[in-house]
Parts: structure tokens; sequence; C-alpha cells
């Protein structure tokens, strides 16, 4: 059949290439931890996203499961549709302490927050009568942003990896053709964990009435405290929009955006992939909070960064 003829062809080029992967080479027996049991072999994990071990704290399992004996384990329908539950409300208030925003939203998963935060936004801004928006996003960005610049609708520039100059002067051209513009960039970058300019972007998008969303997936549970590295570094107030993800650091699953509170209230009515989503369950939920409550109550981080 021609699917199949295609997929075939495809495959045999990704195998030339080296590029071919299998999902199932790596059965682990057991938790994903710091250390995994593969075939036998007692190995240490590198690969894991899990920078503090939450995934398999008491605390976190046992809110896991104590939520699903009292809701079950699905939310059964999309939140706008099935309804809220209490847990999810609970999360979503902790989130926006944590990140220092008016509200926070919570989404099915890192990569469906960043399409449908971008592309909620790119509808934002496209105002009519005015040029196309701009999308500036950081070269070495995940693609989870490649592909949300790619739905927003909006011209896409990219710029060197963390070069505020190249950024500012991409946004100073903007500003002078009448241009809404918005920067994106991860802060704590995911494959070499180097950090993003913030200060300098920062002071860019004010000096050009730009947009300024930040991408805290990697520094979520690991810098300043835990709370992410735009709070060390003092920006909070800088940073229009913030995504996080619950299923790295902080051991559960999912993501979610952080703002004002009417920004939040647009990407909960405009962002796709929120609305036709089903809801995260309530007890993966309870265990992001459960995380939470590890975080500020035992500091993980502090061994992380001793370690």
């Amino acid at each position: 059949r021609p699917a199949t003829a295609l997929a075939q062809a495809a495959l045999s080029r990704r195998r030339a290439a080296s590029t071919l992967r299998d999902r199932r080479e790596r059965l682990l027996e057991g938790a994903p931890g710091a250390r995994v049991l593969l075939r036998g072999h007692a190995l240490w994990n590198f690969s894991s996203n899990g920078y503090l071990g939450l995934s398999t704290h008491p605390r976190v399992v046992a809110a896991l499961g104590e939520e699903a004996a009292r809701t079950g384990t699905s939310s059964t329908a999309s939140r706008l549709v099935g309804g809220n539950l209490a847990v999810m409300a609970e999360l979503e208030e902790a989130l926006a302490r944590l990140k220092g925003k008016e509200q926070a939203l919570v989404f099915s998963s890192g990569y469906a927050a960043n399409l449908g935060v971008l592309a909620a936004l790119g509808v934002a801004l496209d105002e009519p009568g005015l040029p196309a928006p701009l999308f500036v996003s950081d070269e070495l960005n995940h693609a989870s942003i490649i592909d949300g610049c790619r739905l927003s609708g909006a011209e896409v520039v990219v710029y060197p990896h963390a070069d505020a100059a190249a950024a500012g002067a991409v946004l100073a051209r903007a500003a002078a053709e009448g241009r809404r513009a918005l920067v994106i960039t991860e802060s704590r970058f995911s494959m070499d964990g180097d950090v993003a300019p913030l200060a300098a972007l920062a002071a860019a998008c004010r000096s050009t009435g730009a947009t300024l969303v930040v991408d805290e997936a990697h520094a979520t549970g690991v810098d300043g405290a835990g709370r992410g590295l735009v709070h060390a570094l003092g920006l909070t107030g800088d940073v229009d929009v913030i995504v996080g993800t619950l299923g790295k650091a902080l051991g559960a699953h999912g993501a979610f955006v952080a703002a004002e509170g009417d920004v939040v209230r647009w990407i909960e009515n405009a962002a796709r992939s929120f609305v036709y989503s089903t809801g995260l369950p309530g007890p993966v939920a309870a265990a992001a909070l459960a995380a939470l409550a590890v975080l500020r109550d035992e500091r993980p981080d502090l061994a992380l960064r001793d370690n």
C-alpha cells in the first residue's frame, strides 16, 4: 500500500544515516531514577530530566494514590467542558505563586503548552491593518517552540544562540516598521545546560515594546530555589509569559503557563492544544502539588547544586 511503501523508504533513509531509533530498545525494569535496570544491568541514568528524584519521592507517590482514590484516573474531558477538579485549581494557584504571576494554566504536556501558548499569542498580536507580527526565536530553542512559532501565523526570525544584540537589532527594525514583536527563548537550555541572556533580552523588549516569553522547562525546580532562572535574576516583572513543565524536575507530568490574568484567560480560550485536549488527571495534579511542597520543605535543589 502507498503509505507502507513511503514509510519503508523513509525508514531506509534513516537507517542508512544511523538516525533510526526504536522505543522498544530500552525496556526499563523499575522506575527511571538515577539508577536503572536495563536487560539485567544496573546503570547510571544520565538521560533523565528528573533532576531532583521527585518522581519516586514517598510524599509525591502517596499524593498520587490518594487523589486516584478520590477522583479516579482520568479527567475524562476537556476542562472547559467537563469541569475543573479542585486539586487542579489548587495546583494552578501554587504555580502562579511559584512564578510570581497572577494566574497559571496547566496543559497536558510541555509540547502542548508551547504549541498552544505561541499560537494563541500570534493571534492576539495579529491586529487587522498592521503588518504580520514577528516572532524572534533563539536558534537552539526546543522543537515545541519551533513548531509553536510555525503555528502562530507570525513571521519568524531566528537569531544566533544567546545573542541578545542580534535579537535586539531585529526588534529595533520591527519597532521602526510598526510591527508587533515577541521574543521566545528557553532560560536554561536543555541540551547544553547554558543560560539565555535574559536581562539583556528583557531590556531590548522594554525599549521596543516587544513581548517576552521564557520557557523555564529546565530551570523550574533547579534555579532560584526552584522558582526558576527568571526569579533568580529578579526579572519576574520583565517577563510577560513564563512556560514551565511538571514532568522534569517536579517529577510529575504536564506543563503550565504563568502570566497576568488577562493573558492566561486569553490563552485558556485560544490555545487549541488546551481547549481540545482532555485535562490532566487529578492524581497527576496531586503529585505535582506534592512535589512543589517537597521542593519548598526539603530543598532538594541544594543537593543537586552540591553534586
